[in-house]
C-alpha cells in the first residue's frame, strides 16, 4: 500500500472515530445525571404480618452506558406487625439497571443491595423493574417496583411501588 493511501485510510478510520465518540458522548449528555424522588407503597410480609404503608424516597440515576445505569437511593417507611409497634425503616441501597431505550420511554430491570435501618442495621438485596418516560427536555416520569428480602430475625420480603419525577442535568 503507497503512503498516500494509507494516509487516506488512516484519516477515513479518524474520523469515523471521530463522529461515533462525538455521538456516543452527546447522546449521554443529552441523559445527563438525574436526581429524583418517588412516593409510593410499601409491602411487607414475613410470618406475622405488616400493615402497608405509605413510602418515599430519593435517587440518583447515574447512566454509565445507555444501557446501564447506577442508581444509589434512600426509602423510608413503617415496619407495622398487626401484632406489635410501629418501627421507622429506612433503606440506602445501590441499585444496577438494565435499560432498554426505546425512544422517550426506558424500560429497565435490574438488581438492589444495601441495608435497612431499624432498631439495628440488616442487609437486604432483591431486584427491580420499571419504565421511565421523558416529559419534557430534562424532566421524566418513572415507576419502580422493588423486591427487597431484608434478613431480620424473622426474615421480611418487601414489595415497594413507586412513581415520581425525575430532573436530568444536561449541558
Amino acid at each position: 500500500m503507497k503512503t498516500p493511501e494509507l494516509k487516506k485510510h488512516l484519516l477515513t478510520i479518524a474520523i469515523t472515530c471521530l463522529s461515533v465518540a462525538g455521538w456516543t458522548s452527546s447522546a449521554e449528555a443529552r441523559r445527563g445525571v438525574g436526581l429524583g424522588v418517588g412516593a409510593g407503597l410499601a409491602v411487607p410480609t414475613a410470618e406475622t404480618p405488616f400493615e402497608l404503608a405509605p413510602a418515599w424516597g430519593f435517587y440518583t440515576d447515574i447512566p454509565l452506558l445507555n444501557t446501564f445505569h447506577i442508581t444509589p437511593s434512600a426509602i423510608v417507611y413503617n415496619l407495622t406487625p398487626e401484632n406489635g409497634p410501629s418501627q421507622s425503616a429506612t433503606d440506602i441501597s445501590l441499585n444496577f439497571k438494565f435499560m432498554v431505550p426505546l425512544g422517550r420511554l426506558d424500560i429497565f430491570a435490574g438488581v438492589t443491595a444495601g441495608v435497612t435501618s431499624t432498631t439495628e442495621l440488616t442487609p437486604h438485596m432483591g431486584g427491580l423493574v420499571g419504565a421511565s418516560m421523558n416529559l419534557v427536555s430534562n424532566i421524566d416520569g418513572f415507576i419502580n417496583v422493588n423486591y427487597r428480602y431484608v434478613a431480620r430475625e424473622q426474615i421480611v420480603h418487601d414489595v415497594q411501588i413507586f412513581a415520581g419525577p425525575l430532573f436530568r442535568f444536561t449541558h
